[in-house]
C-alpha cells in the first residue's frame, strides 16, 4: 500500500490471492496459474501512460526478456506468485518482516505527504 496508490496496491493483493487460490482448484488438471510480479520494465508502457522514467534509478529497470524467463522459469517450478528482480524481491521480503503501520509510514514520507 502506498499513497494515492490504493487501488493499484488492492488490485494487486487481489490478483495475487486470487492467483494463489485458482491455481489450488486447478491442480492436476493440465492448468497452470501464476501471478507475475515484475517491477519496473523496460516497455512503452510508462511513455504512453505519460509517467516519467526519470525518478526511478537504472538499476531497478527489468528487461522484458529477463521478466518472460523469470514467469516462465517460476511457472515450471509450480509457482503461484513470482516477484521477478532481486531488488524487488527483497522488498517483498521486508515487507514480511516489518509491521504494516511503519512501512506505510515511510511510503507516506517518500512521497511527500505529512504524517
Amino acid at each position: 500500500p502506498y499513497p494515492n496508490g490504493a487501488n493499484y496496491g488492492a488490485s494487486k493483493a487481489f490478483v495475487n490471492s486470487f492467483s494463489k487460490a485458482l491455481a489450488t482448484e486447478l491442480d492436476g488438471q493440465g492448468v497452470r496459474v501464476l501471478a507475475l510480479c515484475p517491477g519496473f520494465t523496460r516497455t512503452n508502457f510508462q511513455r504512453n501512460a505519460g509517467i516519467s522514467r526519470t525518478p526511478i534509478p537504472v538499476w531497478l529497470w527489468l528487461s522484458p526478456d529477463q521478466v518472460a524467463r523469470d514467469g516462465l522459469a517460476a511457472l515450471d517450478a509450480g509457482r503461484s506468485v513470482r516477484v521477478v528482480g532481486r531488488a524487488f524481491q527483497a522488498w517483498a521480503g521486508l515487507t514480511k518482516l516489518v509491521p504494516d503501520v511503519v512501512i506505510r509510514r515511510g511510503l507516506k514520507r517518500a512521497g511527500g505527504h505529512r504524517t
